[in-house]
C-alpha cells in the first residue's frame, strides 16, 4: 500500500467550502456527527456481534483516550492483541501505526454495505491511499469481514438451504405478500397492489423506503470494453426515475443505514428550527452529517453547546444509539476541526 496523495474532490471540496461567509456581526457554528454511517450500520444489525462493535464507539466516545473503532478494526485485521499500545502509537503519529489504523479506517468506510475491492479502491482514493497490489487489496476485504462477521450476516443470503439478513428478508417479504418479515432493526412488506408491485422497507423512525415496480427479470450482460453480451443473468429490479436499476444485498444495506441517518440528520434540524432558540441559532445549512447554523458572533460558544446537545440527544425511535459531534466556529465554512478566526 503506497502513494498517498490529497484527492481532486477533496482539493475542490477545500476550496468551495470558505465561498461561504457568515453574515456581518455572524458566524457559523457547525456540527458533525462522529462516524454516523459506521455507528448505524452495526446499531441497525442488532446482533450480540454488532453489539461488541457498538460498546467500541460508547466507550470510545465517552473517553477520547479510548481506543477508536478503526484502530480497533485494524488490530483485529492484522491479529494485533494491544489495540491501546497501537492506538497510543497512533496518537504519537508513530508512521507504522498511522498506516496500520488508516487502513482499518479505509476497510470500515468502504466495506460495510458489501462491497469489494473495487468500493476498498474507490475509497482509497477519497483518502489520498492507493492499493497497489491486486491481492493486497482483496486480502484486505477477507479481513475486514473476518473481524467484523456481523456484517455479512446482515447483508444476509437466500437459496435452497438458507435464508437470513437483509437478502433473506426480501425473498421472504416478497414470498409472503402483506406480511412484515424483520431484520434487525427494519423489516421489509411486499404489496403486490401498491404502485405496480412494490416493496416497503420500515426503517425504526416508522418511514417506509419503497422499491416500486419490483420485479425479477432476465438482464444481458455487457462486456465493459465492447458492450456486446457475454451472457445472460436474472436480477431483481426496480423503478428508479425513467429507469431501472439492480436491486442486491448491498443496496439495501447501504439503503437502510443511509435511510435511517437521514432520519436522524432531519429530527435534529427540526427540533433546531422549531425550538425556542431558533430566532438567534439559525440552521442554514447541512451536508450529509453535518449541520451548519448562523450566530451573533457574542453567543457562539453558547450557540456551540446547544447545538451539541442537539446532535446527541438521540431519539425514541432509536434507544442506544452511540452519538457523538463535533463542533467548529467559524466565520466561514471548512473542514477544519477547530475555531477559526475567533
Amino acid at each position: 500500500m503506497a502513494n498517498r496523495r490529497l484527492s481532486v474532490p477533496r482539493k475542490l471540496a477545500q476550496l468551495v467550502r470558505p465561498s461561504f461567509v457568515a453574515a456581518e456581526g455572524c458566524c457559523f457554528d457547525w456540527s458533525d456527527l462522529s462516524m454516523i454511517e459506521a455507528v448505524m450500520n452495526p446499531y441497525l444489525a442488532a446482533s450480540p456481534d454488532a453489539e461488541r462493535v457498538l460498546n467500541v464507539f460508547r466507550a470510545s466516545f465517552a473517553d477520547r483516550t479510548q481506543p477508536d473503532v478503526y484502530t480497533v478494526t485494524a488490530a483485529g485485521m492484522e491479529g494485533i492483541t494491544d489495540v491501546a499500545g497501537l492506538f497510543a502509537r497512533y496518537k504519537a503519529n508513530e508512521p507504522e501505526a498511522v498506516r496500520i489504523r488508516s487502513a482499518g479506517k479505509v476497510a470500515t468506510l468502504a466495506l460495510g454495505f458489501g462491497g469489494a475491492v473495487g468500493a476498498l479502491r474507490a475509497m482509497g482514493v477519497n483518502y489520498g491511499m492507493r492499493f497497489d497490489d491486486d491481492e493486497e487489496a482483496a486480502d484486505t476485504v477477507r479481513k475486514w469481514r473476518a473481524t467484523n462477521r456481523w456484517a455479512p450476516r446482515f447483508w444476509g443470503k437466500h437459496n435452497e438451504e438458507e435464508s437470513y439478513g437483509l437478502w433473506g428478508a426480501i425473498h421472504q417479504a416478497m414470498q409472503r405478500p402483506g406480511e412484515l418479515v424483520g431484520c434487525g432493526r427494519v423489516a421489509y412488506v411486499y404489496l403486490p397492489d401498491y404502485l405496480g408491485k412494490s416493496l416497503l422497507c420500515r426503517l425504526p423512525s416508522g418511514r417506509m423506503l419503497t422499491y416500486r415496480a419490483i420485479r425479477w427479470e432476465r438482464v444481458d450482460i455487457l462486456d465493459e470494453a465492447t458492450d456486446e453480451i457475454v451472457g445472460v443473468e436474472t436480477q431483481l429490479r426496480f423503478a428508479r426515475g425513467y429507469g431501472r436499476v439492480k436491486f442486491w444485498a448491498g443496496m439495501a444495506c447501504e439503503n437502510v443505514v443511509q435511510g435511517a441517518a437521514a432520519d436522524l440528520l432531519r429530527g435534529i434540524i427540526r427540533r433546531l428550527v422549531e425550538g425556542p432558540t431558533s430566532n438567534w441559532l439559525r440552521v442554514v445549512g447541512h451536508t450529509h452529517d453535518e449541520i451548519i447554523t448562523e450566530v451573533p458572533v457574542d453567543r457562539a460558544a453558547e450557540g456551540r453547546e446547544i447545538l451539541h446537545a442537539e446532535m446527541v440527544r438521540g431519539f425514541d425511535w432509536a434507544p442506544g444509539l452511540p452519538l457523538a459531534a463535533e463542533e467548529t466556529t467559524a466565520y466561514f465554512y471548512s473542514k477544519a476541526k477547530a475555531s477559526i478566526g475567533l
